[in-house]
């Protein structure tokens, strides 16, 4: 086993920024792998982050929408 810790994989913790950005980007423009990745659920107040961004992203695409 001690061969295979030069292939741990470190994954950093999304910021809270970073996951409102990412469902800011899903309610735009839809999900995908990218936007919708589950390290971005890692906890409540990043939930929560992804969940605001995502409505406030589907109010501008509705704008938007009704703008045109």
């Amino acid at each position: 086993m001690n061969h295979l810790k030069k292939f741990r994989i470190v994954v950093k913790t999304p910021t809270l920024s970073y996951c409102y950005e990412m469902g800011l980007d899903c309610g735009r423009n839809g999900p995908n792998e990218r936007n919708c990745h589950f390290g971005l659920f890692c906890t409540e107040p990043h939930m929560e982050a992804w969940e605001r961004g995502k409505r406030e992203g589907e109010r501008i695409l509705q704008r938007m929408l009704m703008a045109a």
